[in-house]
């Protein structure tokens, strides 16, 4: 599937009402250079709902606005996903900047959702989001790990959830300032083994918890 850098796809809400829901998919590879808006009415109204996805490679480099009385939700979900902090990278399949997601929570909460891994890349870089805005990062199939130091800042009572189908890997050092940072690995362990810190409220669940530095 490709959607162009000239095409806007429209669910928006009127005077009133919450807006609509817009999905992108693919079996194989998304191309997505688009605007997606999906945004509550102009008198009352909560943000829709947006989906861009390839099944295998999503190469996202577009963008969405689902503004509201609440901001709606932003669902990427290929198979690997890496977050990176580089300066220099340039957006590509499964690859997600840590500018382009600054920018995507200005007008809406973020989930990323792949089958298999999840790798931040932040190379001492933070990524801030703005305006409310939840991250959560999931995973089906494996594992949700750093691979470099960084941080992640939210703002207000907003939340970052790890949610791992397999471990929750911190091994390099990561700084959440967050209102709830709440890490999740139902069937796997979570295992933290260097200096992670967090503002607020932290939890973790798993049945398996290796904590060898400080929290």
């Amino acid at each position: 599937t490709e959607v162009k850098n000239t095409a806007l796809i429209t669910a928006n809400a009127t005077d009133q009402g919450n807006g609509g829901k817009v999905i992108v998919w693919a079996d194989e590879r998304t191309q997505y250079k688009g605007i997606i808006e999906a945004k509550g009415g102009v008198d009352a109204g909560n943000g829709g709902f947006a989906e861009v996805s390839g099944k295998n490679n999503l190469d996202f480099q577009g963008g969405v606005d689902l503004k509201g009385d609440k901001k709606g939700t932003l669902l990427l979900d290929p198979t690997d996903i890496t977050i990176s902090g580089d300066p220099v990278a340039v957006a590509g399949p499964n690859l997600f900047r840590v500018d382009d997601l600054e920018t995507l929570s200005i007008t809406s909460d973020i989930t990323l959702a792949a089958d298999n891994t999840i790798t931040l890349e932040l190379q001492t870089a933070s990524l801030d989001l703005v305006n409310d805005s939840f991250l959560t990062l999931t995973t089906t199939n494996s594992d949700i790990s750093t691979a470099s130091a960084g941080a992640i800042t939210t703002t207000g009572s907003a939340e970052v959830f790890l949610d791992s189908g397999g471990d929750i890997i911190i091994d390099h050092a990561l700084a959440l300032t967050t209102h709830i940072a709440r890490f999740l690995a139902d069937s796997g362990t979570i295992s933290i083994t260097y200096a992670i810190t967090a503002s607020n409220v932290f939890t973790m669940i798993s049945d398996d918890i290796n904590i060898a530095t400080s929290v």
